[in-house]
């Protein structure tokens, strides 16, 4: 079971009578009834989704009979993801942008021979073409079951001193790429009437300042596999999104995040560089470091549990965020208004007035 709509409506039904119980007596209005319900409804959703998560997943049988792409394997989840289909009999097509790199030698080295590294830059039209005809020519009797679009690449650094090369290289791996890989494989997956799995992110949801081209990349990612989804579900494929918040891989490692931001600076114009100064450069940089080093989650397995879930459980949800509370918090934080929300991002994010404002203070 993934959702119970009989739970739900049986959960929402009891939130309601007991907050109706406790507010009738001092406000009694069909608007505050109605404000109850909805309130009931959201308290109803959560319960159903915790026990869901309580509840051992299981996998779909014959396992040994299908095969699955997996973009960005040099690293992290991509890498874990290949690793675990693997031992459970999967046949792997591990897409690796260094096919002769640490990433893919180490994936060789603890893999069966069933797992197949092939070179992959999804930027790239031909080396996406070159992939879907060496599944063709290797992939046997086997069904091409799934393709779990994980390759991504981060942003750092305000709009203003972000060049617009930058983000087009941002759009063209974390979403132009996804769109790329899943046109060129969706006809396989037709023909087994599989799976397309998209790895999203919470910055798709919510917005961080000093990472608005990355999460503008992930807002179009929510957008693409929620309308594939429904254009697709009459060809019996199943398109299911996955958007974990931080997470320590080397996405967010600080000297990841450390390179980028001073490469994105760097680039940045002189009037740029003079307008903000060094100093608030370097203060909103460590204060960002600071949040990731307090938000980013160790448990990335986490991640590759719902990973594995997607492209081979026997029941997968649509949507998953992993982690309980990470489910919880941004589902707070989307009820916010705006204003308010601006007010919570500069108490977390606290920054000093670039260089231009203090000299204009001083005058």
């Amino acid at each position: 079971m993934r959702y119970s709509w009989p739970l739900f409506g049986a959960c929402t039904a009891a939130a309601w009578l007991l907050m109706k119980q406790l507010t009738t007596s001092f406000y009694p209005s069909l608007f505050v009834d109605a404000g109850l319900l909805v309130l009931a409804a959201a308290a109803g959703d959560l319960l159903v989704k915790l026990a869901v998560n309580l509840l051992p997943r299981r996998l779909l049988p014959d396992l040994q009979r299908k095969a699955v792409l997996i973009t960005g394997c040099d690293s992290g989840f991509g890498h874990m993801c290949a690793k675990r289909l693997d031992a459970l009999g999967v046949t792997v097509y591990a897409g690796c942008l260094f096919p002769e790199g640490a990433g893919a030698a180490q994936l060789k080295a603890a893999a069966s021979s069933r797992l197949h590294v092939v070179p992959l830059d999804v930027t790239r039209d031909e080396d996406v073409r070159r992939a879907v005809e060496y599944v063709k020519q290797t992939i046997g009797d086997k069904d091409m079951w799934a393709v779990v679009n994980n390759a991504g690449i981060l942003s750092g650094g305000e709009v203003e001193w972000t060049s617009m090369e930058m983000v087009y290289k941002v759009f063209e791996v974390n979403t132009f790429g996804m769109v790329r890989v899943t046109k060129a494989f969706l006809s396989l997956i037709r023909e087994s009437h599989g799976r397309v799995v998209c790895i999203a992110s919470m910055a798709g949801r919510l917005t961080s300042p000093g990472l608005v081209p990355y999460c503008m990349s992930k807002h179009a990612v929510v957008s693409f596999y929620e309308g594939l989804r429904r254009e697709v579900k009459k060809w019996s494929v199943s398109v299911h999104g996955i958007e974990p918040y931080f997470y320590k891989t080397n996405l967010f490692k600080e000297e990841n995040v450390r390179g980028i931001s001073q490469e994105t600076w760097e680039k940045s114009s002189k009037e740029v560089r003079d307008m903000y100064g060094d100093e608030y450069y370097k203060y909103g940089l460590e204060q960002c470091l600071q949040v990731l080093q307090k938000k980013c989650s160790t448990n990335l397995h986490a991640v590759v549990d719902d990973m594995v879930d997607a492209a081979v459980g026997l029941t997968p949800k649509m949507r998953y965020v992993p982690g309980f509370l990470d489910q919880l918090e941004p589902r707070i934080m989307m009820l916010i208004p705006s204003d308010i929300m601006d007010y919570i991002v500069d108490v977390i994010v606290p920054l000093k007035p670039p260089s231009a404002l203090q000299d204009k203070k001083k005058a």
